[in-house]
């Protein structure tokens, strides 16, 4: 669409709206508890610059999902930054990123790690 001066015009609203703050809130509850229950160390372990990132394998049997988590380690605390999610309903994966930026030859190695490791029938 173009306005009265011939540029084009967006539809989509300024402000944040009530379903993508509801999407925002169900995001940070997922990531807040993506460490539960299994916690296996996995095999990444690498030093990209001034960043360590390490990996471990989750899962969750009611949500029907196993992940590989990548997790940035600082001063002895751990964020988990990315995964990548097996999906047992779609029988796909997906990648979810918790940052903005992540090193592509981390992230390249974390989707390796997962095709390699979770097993699905």
């Amino acid at each position: 669409m173009t306005g009265a001066s011939g540029r084009l015009r967006s539809n989509w609203p300024q402000e944040p709206t009530i379903a993508a703050a509801a999407i925002a809130a169900q995001r940070q509850r997922r990531w807040a508890v993506a460490s539960f229950p299994l916690e296996q160390c996995s095999a990444m372990d690498r030093v990209h610059a001034t960043q360590h990132f390490v990996t471990q394998t989750t899962y969750s049997d009611a949500e029907g999902w196993t992940a590989i988590e990548l997790l940035e380690t600082s001063g002895g605390a751990k964020a988990v930054v990315a995964r990548v999610v097996f999906w047992d309903a779609q029988g796909q994966f997906a990648l979810e990123l918790g940052v903005p930026e992540l090193p592509l030859t981390i992230v390249e190695e974390l989707i390796a790690e997962a095709r390699s490791t979770i097993e699905f029938r």
